[in-house]
């Protein structure tokens, strides 16, 4: 593109950092996200954050996750949050897990997927009593 002189856009960013997440390129993928900022002048969106969330949490990189979550402009979605707390049940990480939880558990909730999921988490990591109790955060269990 740059040998043509095509000016990059955010989508063109945008499949640049979501191939690097799937190759597992963590650097390469943080420096196009600078690039497309401070070489381009061009402003990151929610999917480009997502995307980040999702590089990081493949990674295993889950404090980055939660400061990417922390650092955004943008409110996160569900989309971010279901994407952290799989990252936390792949790496295992239970109070990762339960630190999203909590935070999302302060949003209307949109489905019960996070439960769900944050269930499977406590019972990967052999925590079956939590995981057979998961609630909305309005005190009511879930039915499976």
């Amino acid at each position: 593109m740059q040998k043509e002189n095509i000016k990059p856009d955010e989508l063109t960013f945008l499949s640049i950092i979501s191939s690097f997440s799937h190759a597992g390129l963590v650097d390469e993928a943080y420096n196009y996200l600078n690039s497309m900022v401070y070489d381009h002048g061009l402003t990151p969106t929610i999917e480009h954050y997502n995307c980040m969330i999702d590089l990081f949490g493949r990674a295993g990189c889950l404090d980055k996750v939660e400061g990417m979550l922390a650092k955004s402009p943008f409110e996160a979605t569900l989309h971010s949050f279901m994407s952290s707390l799989n990252a936390c049940r792949v790496h295992l990480d239970v109070e990762c897990g339960e630190r999203v939880m909590m935070t999302m558990l302060k949003l209307p909730p949109a489905s019960n997927a996070p439960q769900v999921l944050m269930s499977n988490i406590y019972a990967a990591a052999g925590r079956f009593k939590d995981a057979s109790l998961p609630t909305t955060g309005r005190n009511r269990k879930l039915s499976f």
